[in-house]
């Protein structure tokens, strides 16, 4: 029987943290531990950590706020399991998450990878649209319902060509991830196994690449929180300061910005910072295969998104968007003029409603796909992850 190393980093949200810890004691399991990697918390994580008094949950603090990648590679420098689950502090694991992954691993002959599915839970009053809270399975859209299957290298080279495209093909939260440690080993001599702004995005690529054996269980394993205290709240609120500051320091210290970098939104920047990275380690291998990274794209989503936030949403000042203007090359600056310049002028001035039909359109044209828009629920009954953990099942036929 494999041992699991839950790896849990916080800051500063002791009770989100308490529901995530809960989900693993409730496991019918009992080889697994708990690494905690406080990352300079005000609050006394350490005290609830001793209270409850189970060697299998180690607590580790960092001497200063570090960002989120190096608080990650410190969490996973302490586990000694044979295979790791990332949980961000707001998440849980579903119930008998270990005896399933205990099953697959024995019946699918131990695979570098499982990759699994999730519940996507906000937590009321978080999201703007589901003031009541909201729920949605499947989370992931590219593997559909049903037995567990190995993936063909094909199609693995396929997530990976998407990816390097910034084009949304799978989900990247690392909390889809059950990965073997003796795995995560091999991947060391390109350094650590969390890299760039989104350690997730960079691993989990890195890890459909370089794995010979993945495993798809599309069926949600873990739960996904989005509460008023994580990234996820400052994403879906646009609010790309607010979400910043709560990963790093300073916008000063978001280290590694790749080559042909836009002002604009910040995730694209961080993809594209994750993507750089992996092309960095892996550049021979993928240009073999004909696989780069898509600059062109990326500057492509940048473009449309200042164009948008401008004129359409008007979140962007005058200042900003010139910003953005004096680093487009001038065939860039003619064209997106031509094609975007006249018609998100109109748009500001259609009404509200309309105005959001029209650029939900125009957002499916740019290859972005609203995660809200199929199989959404409310669900104002659920006050917290470990109520989807108590009533939703853990396998969807």
């Amino acid at each position: 029987m494999p041992k699991f190393s839950v790896l849990l980093p916080t800051r500063n949200r002791l009770e989100l943290l308490q529901y995530a810890v809960q989900s693993v004691l409730r496991q019918q399991y009992d080889d697994w531990e708990i690494i905690i990697s406080d990352n300079f918390s005000d609050e006394d994580i350490a005290g609830y950590v001793h209270s409850l008094n189970d060697d299998r949950i180690r607590y580790y603090r960092t001497e200063s706020f570090v960002p989120v990648t190096d608080n990650w590679n410190n969490s996973l420098r302490y586990a000694t399991g044979d295979y790791i689950i990332m949980l961000g502090d707001d998440d849980c694991l579903m119930s008998d998450f270990f005896k399933t992954m205990n099953d697959l691993i024995k019946n699918f002959d131990s695979p570098d990878l499982i990759y699994t599915d999730a519940y996507l839970f906000g937590y009321p009053g978080v999201l703007p649209d589901f003031p009541s809270g909201y729920l949605r399975y499947p989370y992931g859209n590219y593997f559909r319902s049903g037995p567990p299957t190995l993936l063909d290298r094909d199609s693995s080279l396929e997530i990976v060509k998407k990816s390097l495209s910034l084009r949304i093909c799978i989900h990247y939260n690392m909390q889809l991830s059950v990965i073997s440690k003796k795995f995560i080993a091999t991947l060391s001599t390109e350094g650590t196994f969390f890299q760039s702004l989104f350690p997730d995005f960079y691993a989990t690529v890195a890890a459909f690449f370089k794995a010979e054996r993945i495993l798809i269980y599309p069926q949600p394993t873990v739960v996904i929180g989005i509460s008023s205290k994580s990234y996820g709240f400052f994403h879906f609120n646009n609010t790309q300061e607010g979400g910043q500051s709560l990963l790093y320091n300073s916008v000063s210290e978001q280290r590694g910005e790749p080559p042909q970098t836009l002002p604009g939104s910040w995730i694209n920047t961080g993809w594209l910072s994750a993507m750089h990275s992996f092309q960095t380690n892996y550049d021979s291998e993928l240009r073999a295969l004909g696989l780069q990274v898509d600059y062109r794209h990326y500057r492509h989503l940048q473009i449309i998104y200042g164009y948008k936030n401008h004129y359409a949403d008007k979140r962007i000042s005058v200042s900003d968007f010139m910003k953005l203007t004096s680093k487009m090359r001038p065939e860039e600056r003619l064209k997106y003029e031509l094609i975007l310049g006249i018609p998100f002028r109109l748009i500001g001035w259609i009404p509200l409603n309309a105005r959001k039909q029209l650029l939900a359109f125009i957002r499916r044209l740019s290859g972005r796909k609203d995660i809200f828009a199929e199989q959404n629920r409310h669900v104002s009954e659920f006050k917290t992850v470990l109520d989807v953990y108590e009533k939703m099942p853990p396998r969807i036929s």
